[in-house]
């Protein structure tokens, strides 16, 4: 950004806090950039009040901030991730269903060699070697059909594991979007209160008390108090004007 040099020669730059500091003076215009995202609503009005106690009569405030493309993205966002989660969802099922399926046949495949072990000795008995080779062959079939449904039970439950955690990734980044999304639409309800203030009036009641750097804007004039007041008014009068063609003004 290219500046007059003449501007730049008056620029000042100076730290302002806008947490614990009071108004900074009466300015024609301010300027803020994401600032307001990182605030909680209480800290946004208190910023919000803070500026308009800081400008000046026809004073300007740039908010540089888009809170409604933010919001649409992180709304995308969070639309994405639900999407994702239903499908891990679906996959679990899946893998609920493989590893049911799977439980059964390892069940039935060890009932059955529980059976013809039972038979074993009776069989060795008997010497019919034809019987008992068919047998062992069976057995053998048997033991590599219950190794299997094992190694798929223990591969489905490694996955299941794994899209658990997806999905409890997915859950937590759509809780810290719907968070931010909480400070954006505070920041946009702060924004349109403080476009829709009404208009000064020319008296303030102080039915309390009014802190010292409290700024009391009327229609045509304002001030900032010096020290703390209580139970008061505080008026703004027309001074001058009183010969034809006097000049005229108004004070708090």
């Amino acid at each position: 950004m290219l500046f007059d040099k003449s501007l730049k020669e008056n620029i000042l730059f100076s730290n302002h806090n806008l947490v614990t500091d009071s108004v900074f003076g009466e300015m024609d215009m301010i300027v803020c950039r994401n600032v307001l995202i990182y605030f909680n609503s209480d800290l946004q009005n208190r910023v919000f009040r803070l500026f308009s106690d800081s400008l000046c009569r026809k004073g300007f405030l740039c908010l540089l901030i888009k809170v409604d493309k933010k919001l649409k993205k992180n709304l995308d966002a969070g639309a994405e991730l639900k999407s994702e989660i239903s499908k891990f969802k679906k996959e679990d099922e899946q893998l609920h269903i493989k590893i049911s399926e799977h439980a059964y046949t390892q069940d039935r495949s060890q009932m059955e060699l529980k059976g013809i072990k039972k038979k074993m000795p009776a069989l060795e008995a008997s010497g019919n070697m034809e019987v008992l080779y068919k047998v062992t062959r069976a057995v053998e079939q048997l033991q590599k059909k219950a190794k299997e449904a094992e190694n798929e039970i223990n591969s489905a439950f490694a996955r299941q594991d794994a899209v658990a955690m997806e999905i409890s990734r997915r859950k937590d980044t759509i809780k810290g979007l719907e968070e931010s999304n909480r400070s954006f639409v505070y920041e946009k309800k702060g924004l349109k209160e403080f476009s829709a203030k009404d208009k000064p009036v020319p008296e303030v009641r102080v039915n309390k008390k009014a802190a010292a750097g409290t700024k009391i804007d009327g229609p045509n004039s304002s001030r900032i108090i010096r020290e703390a007041v209580s139970r008061c008014r505080i008026l703004e009068v027309k001074k001058g004007g009183g010969d034809e063609g006097g000049l005229s003004f108004y004070e708090m």
